[in-house]
């Protein structure tokens, strides 16, 4: 997808969407089962992966969007944003985090300024937030798919995978959100790690308890 600060949104979030669209009307010619579709990103991937599961569940917010709402025969099962941020305004809030650093506090504060460098329609927010809409009262047209939120405990992003497991919590839906150990953020990368391991294979139990693993058919 395009990077800020060249293509600040929603060119991000317009992109998913439109590969979304062509996983949804191209699948089934390359053997893939478009009504068994798995999203999942880390960081920035991840508000990504949660805002198109959020486009996907909810009235379209954009034109360009309803393509996710609308697919007929395209379901997304299964979402696994870990290490998000789900929020990506009002970055001072995360601020507070025992390892928010200056360098982070910058790295946090860049990423608002480019990504929303032309400000954030209202209108268009639950695509950039999609955690502040999962908290609203606004309801589904379809039921949101299971999700499984991973995150570290040292990663100053944790906050917003709270609030992320309560919202989902709220609204009952089913949902893994673990928090390993004191971790980084993005540390499941670390594959050298335990924990990174651990994570990995929790992810793959997690896509296997709700039907839609590499083996599941």
């Amino acid at each position: 997808y395009r990077l800020a600060p060249e293509h600040p949104f929603p060119a991000g979030i317009q992109d998913v969407v439109t590969a979304f669209d062509w996983v949804a009307n191209n699948a089934t010619e390359w053997g893939g089962d478009p009504s068994r579709i798995v999203v999942t990103g880390e960081s920035a991937g991840a508000n990504l992966a949660a805002a198109l599961t959020v486009a996907h569940c909810f009235e379209p917010v954009a034109d360009w969007a309803r393509p996710v709402c609308e697919a007929k025969d395209a379901r997304i099962v299964a979402a696994l944003p870990a290490c998000g941020v789900f929020q990506v305004d009002q970055m001072d809030r995360l601020y507070d985090h025992p390892r928010a650093f200056f360098f982070v506090r910058d790295i946090l504060s860049t990423i608002e300024a480019t990504y929303l460098r032309n400000g954030l329609d209202p209108a268009l927010a639950p695509l950039a937030n999609p955690v502040n809409f999962l908290e609203s009262d606004a309801q589904p047209i379809r039921p949101l798919p299971p999700f499984c939120i991973p995150v570290g405990g040292g990663d100053v992003l944790s906050q917003d995978h709270a609030r992320l497991a309560a919202a989902l919590t709220t609204r009952g839906v089913p949902m893994e959100a673990k928090v390993y150990g004191k971790e980084p953020h993005a540390f499941h990368a670390m594959v050298w790690r335990k924990l990174a391991r651990t994570c990995w294979a929790d992810q793959f139990d997690f896509l296997e308890t709700h039907g839609v693993g590499p083996d599941a058919r």
